[in-house]
């Protein structure tokens, strides 16, 4: 193995490590200060619901205190509700 592909291997393990330890800490990455304003300094992520079609984006909150997200791949948009989880809200 050359000098070039022993380097490269190298930084390969080392991205897939600090993107693997980076997902086990869960802490909130925060880019603009502001967002201190809306997100408290002792802030967690919080996984409320699991069994999607791969990814799940763009979320929006709701008057009503529901939770809408797309899940891409399937093609719809669902709706979760506080202590009952998520379903289909809408089949594109």
């Amino acid at each position: 193995m050359t000098s070039i592909a022993i380097h490269r291997l190298f930084l390969l393990i080392l991205t897939v490590t600090a993107f693997t330890v980076s997902a086990w800490a869960q802490d909130i990455q925060k880019l603009d200060p502001a967002l201190g304003q809306l997100v408290g300094p002792d802030s967690k992520l919080e996984r409320i619901a699991t069994g999607f079609n791969k990814w799940t984006e763009g979320p929006v909150w709701t008057h009503a205190g529901t939770l809408l997200f797309a899940e891409i791949p399937a093609n719809n948009i669902d709706l979760w509700i506080p202590g009952k989880g998520a379903s289909v809200f809408i089949e594109i």
